[in-house]
Parts: C-alpha cells; structure tokens; sequence
C-alpha cells in the first residue's frame, strides 16, 4: 500500500556491532577444527580399542591352547604311551602320504619327500604339544593372562576416553546448531543494514539537492526520481490532456495518481481538485500532491477529506526517506 504510518526509520535497528558475523564465523571455524580433531581422536581411540579387543581374543585363544597341551601331556603321561604316540605319529605321517603319492599317483620319489616332510611335521607337533612341563605351561599361561588383563584394562581406558571424547563431540555440533542459524540471521541482520545504508545515504543526496528551486518539468523529473528510489515504477503522463495527473506510481497492482507543483507560492485547493479528479481516469485508486512549497489550510482539509496525501517543504524529508510512502 501507499500510504502508512509516518514513523522515523532511518538506523532503527538492533543489530550487534558491526562484524559480528565475522566473530560468530570465527567461532564456527574453531568449532569446526575442534570437532575434526575430536573426530580424528575418535577413530584413534576406536582403532587401539579395536587392537585391545584382538589381543584380548588372541591371549584368551593361547591360554586355551596352552591349557589343552597341559591336559594332552597329562593324559599321555598317566597311560605312559608316549613313545607309542611319537612312534605311531612319526609312521602314520611317513608312511600314508608316501603310499597316496607313490601308490595312487605313482611318484615314489614324491611319495618319500612328502612322507619325510609330514614326519616332521608330526616330530614338531609331538614336541610343541607333548613335550614341556607344568611349570613351562604355568609361566606361559601367566603371561597371557597378565597380556589379557592389561588389553582389557586399556580397553575400559579407552571407553572412558570414548565417552569423554563423545560427549565434546555432542557438544561442539551442539554449538555448531545453535551458531549456524545465528549467522544466517546475523549475516541478513548486517546485509539489510547495509541496505538501509545505502538507502539512507541516497536519499541524504536526493535531499541535498536544491529541490526547493526547481519548477516545471525539472521537479517533475526529480520527484519521478525519489519515487523510483523508492522502489516504485514511475510512467509520465502526456505534458496536455493529463487531467491533473503527472505521475502515475505503481506498487503490484496499487496506482497512484500524483499531482506535482513546483511553486514559490502555498498550493491551493485547484491542484487537490484536479488529481482527484484525474485519479478515475487514469484508473488509479490513491491520489497525492507533491510540492516544494506549501499548502493552504482550505487544501490540507480538502485533501484529507479525499483521501489525498499532501507533499510539501514541510514533510519533504520524510518523503525521501521512504516515512510518507513506504518503500516497495
């Protein structure tokens, strides 16, 4: 609409200092670096829990082992067939690998080499299973279960670190949340800022012109130029036959018709007459005189019982700044 509320705009803002964003930006960065380091802590700690776990599984899988050769050893001993066992292990390796080679694929020459490498096999089965003592066993035994206790005691270090880790993670994207969305509305904060800035500093130039001394079709041009700063699409109507209309402003689908006086004398009822007049014909639904001089008593009332907004010297200002009509 074209006509509001006459309120002062101009550095009407809460913004925060200028660069805030910038700071908040700052913020975000370190964040952002912060929480790569904690992710990258994050997958060191998960790797060593990682090889905690497998040694774990390995000591507990030697303990195992080291127990079954105990009980083997002890079972051997108890039947006292440990000579049967080597020597029936040693010719069971020698001779079936040799009668499968050299019988059913016919390499005796292969069948010897294969049955002598089995053998050897079996002779160093015999003595890593077989042989030893209880107490070889024992110390074996405490050894893997002293590695065990020490990954697992690393693995409950690491869950701490885990969760202390975690719970950073959770409260860097937590900040990061909450900073994100207020440098979008701080960077809109300072761009709308700088809108009005230039907006300000524009109209500041527009006023500083020598308004008051224009006439005729120079303040028709300069009044055409306040409202396209404004924001408004401006046509001109014929110089003869416009029926008290010489601007048509357009905001959408709003019209409208603008009378403009430029006069060293006070504007009288004839000018609000004529626009208001004009204002159907030009299919325009607001009307609104414009001058760099004043307006009498008699046109101020006709005008505001129209309708009719009245421009002068003494709201001028306002006008450029965009506080009679707001800007588009």
């Amino acid at each position: 609409m074209f006509i509001s509320e006459r309120h002062d705009t101009r550095y009407a803002t809460d913004d925060l200092p200028s660069g805030a964003a910038e700071l908040i930006q700052q913020k975000i960065r370190e964040a952002k670096g912060k929480l790569a380091d904690l992710q990258a802590s994050q997958d060191a700690i998960l790797a060593e829990q990682k090889s905690a776990a497998t040694q774990i599984k390995r000591s507990s899988n030697a303990v195992i082992w080291e127990k079954s050769k105990q009980r083997c050893r002890r079972w051997v001993d108890e039947h006292d067939v440990r000579t049967f066992v080597l020597i029936g292990g040693l010719f069971a390796s020698l001779v079936l690998p040799f009668a499968f080679v050299a019988a059913i694929l016919r390499q005796p020459v292969a069948g010897i080499v294969v049955g002598l490498i089995s053998a050897a096999v079996a002779f160093a089965a015999y003595y890593f299973v077989l042989c030893g003592s209880d107490e070889t066993t024992r110390l074996r035994v405490d050894h893997h279960e002293l590695a065990k206790n020490q990954a697992k005691q690393q693995l409950d270090r690491l869950q701490d670190s885990l969760k202390l880790v975690n719970r950073d993670i959770t409260g860097t994207l937590s900040q990061l949340s909450a900073w994100e969305p207020e440098l979008a509305r701080q960077r809109a904060q300072e761009d709308e800022t700088r809108r009005k800035n230039a907006f300000d500093n524009l109209s500041k130039t527009l006023y500083e012109e020598r308004w008051r001394e224009l006439r005729g079709i120079d303040f028709e041009n300069y009044v055409a130029r306040v409202f396209q700063h404004l924001g408004y699409q401006v046509e001109e109507t014929p110089t003869t036959g416009d029926q008290g209309v010489d601007l048509i402003v357009i905001a959408g689908t709003k019209r409208l018709a603008v009378q403009i006086k430029g006069y060293y004398h006070s504007v009288g009822n004839s000018a609000v007459q004529e626009v208001v007049a004009g204002m159907k014909l030009h299919q325009c639904s607001q009307t609104s005189v414009v001058t760099n001089s004043k307006f009498t008593k008699s046109a101020i009332d006709l005008a505001s019982a129209n309708g009719c907004q009245c421009i002068g010297e003494d709201n001028f200002e306002n006008f450029i700044y965009g506080q009679v009509f707001p800007r588009a």
